[in-house]
C-alpha cells in the first residue's frame, strides 16, 4: 500500500513494476466514489524503481485502486507534442498494458515505520492534544 497527502503539489511514488518503460499512464479509482481518473505522469527509471510525479487530487481518509499501464504509442504521441485527452483513445489493449497495481491510502498524518510513526484514525497524538486543549 501507498501512501500519498491531499495536497494539490506534486507527489512522487515509487513503484517496482513488471516492465520498466517511461511511456506510462496511471489510473486511479476511488473506492468510495467509484470515480475513475487517468493520469499521465513523469516517469524516471530509477534503479530498480520506477518514479512516478505528477499532481494527485485525493480526499484524506479514503482508498483508491491504482493501476500504472505502460504505454508505449502515448509516449510516441507525447514526443510528437500531441495531446492523450483519454486512455480509450489509444486503441486495442495491445498498445496498453498494466505493468503495476496496488491501493493508495491518502491522509496528512506522517507515516514512517522506521520512526515508529503509523497512521492512527484518531489522528496523531499533537493533533489530539491541540483537540483536548481547546476544551
Amino acid at each position: 500500500m501507498k501512501y500519498l497527502t491531499p495536497t494539490s503539489e506534486q507527489q512522487t511514488l515509487q513503484v517496482i513494476p513488471r516492465v520498466y518503460t517511461t511511456g506510462v499512464s496511471i489510473s486511479l479509482r476511488d473506492d468510495t466514489s467509484d470515480e475513475i481518473v487517468f493520469l499521465y505522469p513523469d516517469a524516471d527509471i530509477n534503479g530498480n524503481y520506477l518514479d512516478l510525479t505528477t499532481s494527485f487530487t485525493l480526499v484524506e481518509g479514503r482508498y483508491y485502486d491504482l493501476k500504472v499501464y505502460s504505454i508505449d504509442y502515448a509516449l510516441r504521441v507525447l514526443d510528437a507534442k500531441g495531446t492523450i485527452e483519454s486512455v480509450g483513445c489509444l486503441g486495442s489493449d495491445t498498445d496498453k498494458s498494466i505493468i503495476y497495481r496496488d491501493k493508495i491510502f491518502c491522509t496528512s498524518q506522517a507515516i514512517n515505520q522506521l520512526n515508529n510513526q503509523y497512521y492512527s484514525v484518531n489522528g496523531t497524538a499533537n493533533q489530539f492534544i491541540e483537540l483536548w486543549a481547546k476544551g
